[in-house]
């Protein structure tokens, strides 16, 4: 399976298209799902959060 986008998996196929990359597939499925809060502050709450834990993620799994 190839993801068009950036290459990754996992994908989400909506309306005959390929989405990738987990970030933003997440926040397009947490939106429409209403899992993703329309306040903008919450809103940048929330991709602060979800970035932080990422760079933390990335920091574990880069270590020797």
């Amino acid at each position: 399976m190839k993801a068009k986008q950036g290459g990754g998996l996992p994908v989400v196929h909506k309306g005959g298209k390929m989405f990738s990359e987990s970030v933003p597939t997440s926040n397009m499925v947490a939106k429409e799902l209403g899992f993703y809060p329309e306040d903008p502050l919450l809103a940048h709450r929330c991709d602060f959060t979800v970035a932080a834990f990422s760079d933390v993620n990335n920091k574990l799994w880069d270590a020797p």
